[in-house]
């Protein structure tokens, strides 16, 4: 039958349609932002190190997420903008990306 995955869970940002524009775009800070699946095994298995990573870095950037399979929209307009050179695919996750303060893109 079918198998419910395991959240992954984070001490990070949730980034979402609602409040990306004002987390990421409107402040003065570095973000660092991965898009993730809580299917993918490869997501699973980079939690870790994400965690890691963005607490060894805390107060040099922000660190958000964005859950793909509840964003739909958002992770296709930032992968239809001049960040990435094609589509981001659910096969590709996680995808990790940064914004410098000031960045409108």
């Amino acid at each position: 039958g079918f198998q419910q995955a395991e959240l992954i869970t984070s001490e990070t940002v949730v980034l979402n349609d609602k409040n990306f524009e004002r987390f990421v775009f409107k402040s003065s800070k570095t973000w660092v932002i991965q898009i993730y699946d809580d299917t993918s095994d490869s997501c699973q298995r980079a939690a870790p190190a994400w965690e890691q990573v963005a607490h060894s870095l805390d107060g040099i950037a922000k660190f958000g997420r964005i859950n793909a399979f509840e964003n739909p929209q958002l992770v296709q307009k930032l992968g239809s903008s001049a960040l990435f050179s094609k589509a981001i695919r659910r096969s590709e996750l996680p995808v990790i990306f940064g914004f410098r303060s000031g960045c409108r893109h």
